[in-house]
C-alpha cells in the first residue's frame, strides 16, 4: 500500500476516536465521506447514510468539541514531521510555513454566525487564516484563526498569533525555516516579527510601495537587488 494512503488511512480512523458518542461519530464519518468522495461538492443533499438535516444539526447545534479534534489533528501533524525527519537526519527539507487568507463566501442571513461574518476583500462571508507547514512532500494544516471584523485583530496579527503555536522543534535544524504569504500581510510589523524569530520570510508587496530613499519598488530594474524598505533587515526583491 501506498505509504501516503496507510498514514490516510490511519488517520481517518484515529480521528473518530474523538467523538465518545456513536451517533456524532458516525455524523462526523459521513461529513468526512462527503469531503473525501473528490467530487468538490460535499453537500448535504448528497449523503446516503444520514438526512441532510441530521448532518446540519450535528454541525451547528450538536455538543461537540471542537477543541479536541484540533488538538488532535495538531498532535498527529507533529507525529508525522518528527517520523519525517527521523528517517532523513541527513537530508532534512527546509521546514516552510504558508499563511494565507481563506474566505468563504456567505450568501443571506446567518443569525448564528454574526460574529463571524464580514465583509473583507468584496466578499461577504467568514474569512479563515490558515497556517501550514511544509517540508518535503508533506503539507500539512497546522492552525486557523477567525478574522472578526475591523477594529478587531488583523489578519496579519492572527497570522503572528498563530505561528506562536509552532513547536521548538519545527524551528530547529541547519537550515532556517522560511515562511511564505502574500501581500495581505506585508505590514513591517508583520515582516519584522517573523524575522524576529529566526524564520525567513518571502512575502508579495504592493507594486507602488516605497524604499526608505522614496523610490517606487516597482522603479527597481536590477534582480537581486539589495533594497531598504524602511524595515531593520535588507531585503532582495524578485519579480
Amino acid at each position: 500500500m501506498n505509504p501516503k494512503n496507510a498514514r490516510a488511512r490511519r488517520l481517518y480512523s484515529d480521528i473518530l476516536t474523538c467523538f465518545s458518542r456513536k451517533q456524532h461519530r458516525d455524523s462526523f464519518q459521513v461529513f468526512l465521506d462527503l469531503l473525501l468522495d473528490g467530487s468538490g461538492r460535499p453537500l448535504t443533499t448528497r449523503a446516503t447514510v444520514k438526512s441532510p438535516s441530521a448532518i446540519s444539526r450535528f454541525l451547528n447545534h450538536t455538543n461537540w468539541d471542537l477543541r479536541t479534534l484540533c488538538r488532535f489533528m495538531r498532535q498527529a501533524a507533529l507525529r508525522l514531521f518528527n517520523d519525517t525527519w527521523k528517517h532523513a537526519p541527513h537530508q532534512r527539507h527546509r521546514v516552510e510555513f504558508l499563511v494565507d487568507l481563506t474566505s468563504l463566501e456567505k450568501a443571506g442571513k446567518f443569525p448564528g454566525l454574526s460574529d463571524w461574518m464580514h465583509v473583507l476583500n468584496a466578499v461577504h462571508g467568514v474569512h479563515l487564516i490558515v497556517l501550514y507547514t511544509c517540508c518535503g512532500d508533506l503539507k500539512l494544516p497546522w492552525a486557523f484563526q477567525i478574522w472578526r471584523g475591523k477594529g478587531m485583530s488583523s489578519p496579519a496579527a492572527l497570522a503572528l498569533k498563530l505561528l506562536r503555536t509552532i513547536p521548538p522543534v519545527m524551528l530547529q535544524g541547519k537550515r532556517r525555516p522560511r515562511l511564505h504569504a502574500d501581500g495581505g500581510f506585508e505590514s513591517a510589523e508583520f515582516i519584522e516579527a517573523v524575522l524576529d524569530r529566526g524564520i525567513d520570510i518571502v512575502i508579495g508587496v504592493r507594486r507602488n510601495r516605497t524604499l526608505a530613499n522614496g523610490i517606487p519598488i516597482h522603479e527597481l530594474m536590477t534582480r537581486e537587488h539589495i533594497a531598504a524598505l524602511g524595515l531593520h533587515q535588507l531585503k532582495i526583491p524578485s519579480w
